[in-house]
């Protein structure tokens, strides 16, 4: 579309929203940007959304990591209680598959195995490779517990697992467990 150029650029089909050919309005009275306003209201929303999901993650992660010190240094009854707080504060998706996890494996220690198995038989699965990988390990030491055919051959798909996604530290804990259960590898 062309205009008269003393007022006016026309739009070309080269120039992006942002550059001055998506002027509209003659020069001379109260010339106005199409969208510009929009799109800066747009990207506030957008920015905002953003930094909230952020704020979200680390308030989860630091949740996650207090709950998973806790367990590594044996404060169960502690790590048990932030990572319950944790999975009622981020029940859906991988946090809440974390803290699940943290969960399930601190009532294992505890030996609560069927409050434990009955965390980990919840509907649904995590979709990072490396909590399926752990799911699976700790399906596995339930398993074990109850029968141990079916524990070694879920601990023998966790290794498989933890290999496939690459995680070495998962990796280590898994063989760690076969071991310690005396699951052949």
């Amino acid at each position: 579309m062309l205009r008269d150029t003393r007022f006016a650029r026309f739009v070309t089909s080269s120039e992006t929203d942002d550059q001055p050919g998506d002027f509209i309005g003659s020069a001379g009275r109260g010339s106005v940007y199409r969208g510009r306003a929009h799109r800066g209201l747009v990207l506030c929303a957008l920015a905002a959304w953003l930094s909230g999901c952020a704020s979200r993650d680390r308030d989860a992660g630091a949740a996650y990591w207090k709950a998973r010190s806790a367990l590594r240094t044996g404060d169960f009854s502690q790590s048990l209680e932030t990572a319950r707080e944790g999975l009622r504060r981020w029940p859906d998706g991988d946090w809440g598959w974390r803290f699940r996890l943290v969960c399930a494996e601190d009532l294992m220690i505890l030996s609560r195995v069927k409050e434990a198995r009955a965390l980990l038989e919840t509907a649904g699965s995590p979709s990072e490779a490396s909590l399926q990988a752990r799911l699976t390990m700790d399906r596995a030491r339930v398993a074990l517990s109850l029968d141990t055919e079916k524990g070694s051959k879920l601990m023998h798909e966790a290794l498989q697992a933890a290999l496939a996604s690459r995680d070495t530290a998962l990796i280590c804990t898994v063989r760690l467990s076969m071991n310690a259960s005396s699951v052949d590898s």
